[in-house]
């Protein structure tokens, strides 16, 4: 049950297919946008270490540039491990509202649709919504990445309501460094709500990890999150492996 619980928590909050986060394996979202026209496929996949043993998950988001500076997209996060199955999907825009010198400023509201089952805890049971406001910027080889974002929760289950939190919110920031023209380095922290309701203490993430682009349209990467997942309840934290696969077309 603690690994549904999990994976309960990550799903809510979009993480497992990277529909309220960043590109993988960035937490941190960014504002760039595709060009009108344009499509972009996201697969990835982590294992998640805690004090129960690993943990599978995988996800997929598409994207779909609909006119310059705003884009669509949908997301499908999956349990590979038990409980095993489909989480909640979501669908939603990121509409970059404004520039200033270096700076662009976005906003990505999100709509999460009860396709997992809250009965194996890959779901909510109700639909939900999350807000993230973004800003990024460009300084020579360096990209920097800020972020404020809230989910509502909606529990189907008489137990999800007495134990979760309806509300949570995130704040992050996330740097790149291009170390060549196809490889980056990156790094992203942050902190957020507990989305159990009894924990006080705020869990932490850090990330940091690599981006190979061997052409413009294609990115391949890897990443190392540490999560201070639970400090109230004893448990220091859990170490997330992930690969993913970024494809412009």
């Amino acid at each position: 049950m603690r690994r549904a619980a999990a994976f309960l928590a990550a799903a809510v909050l979009g993480g497992l297919a990277g529909g309220a986060f960043g590109a993988h394996p960035l937490v941190t979202e960014d504002a760039w946008t595709q060009d009108p026209g344009r499509h972009q496929l996201e697969l990835n996949t982590d294992t998640i270490r805690d004090i129960d043993g690993p943990d599978r998950i995988a996800g997929a988001t598409l994207t779909y540039g609909w006119r310059e500076g705003l884009d669509l997209f949908t997301s499908l996060p999956l349990g590979l491990s038990s409980p095993r199955g489909w989480g909640d999907a979501s669908v939603g825009v990121k509409w970059q509202f404004a520039k200033r010198d270096a700076f662009t400023f976005a906003l990505k509201p999100e709509l999460f649709l009860p396709t997992g089952s809250e009965m194996k805890a890959l779901g909510t049971g109700n639909p939900s919504i999350g807000v993230t406001l973004v800003s990024s910027a460009v300084l020579d080889r360096w990209q920097w990445h800020a972020n404020v974002a809230a989910n509502i929760n909606r529990y189907r289950r008489e137990e999800d309501r007495a134990r979760f939190r309806n509300v949570i919110w995130r704040v992050s920031s996330a740097v790149e460094y291009a170390l060549t023209e196809k490889l980056q380095w990156l790094l992203d922290a942050g902190l957020s709500h507990s989305q159990e309701a009894e924990v006080t203490r705020l869990p932490m993430h850090l990330v940091t990890g690599f981006i190979y682009s061997p052409n413009s349209d294609l990115d391949l990467d890897a990443g190392l999150r540490l999560n201070r997942r639970c400090g109230d309840c004893g448990t220091l934290g859990t170490r997330q492996f992930g690969v993913g696969l970024t494809w412009r077309f």
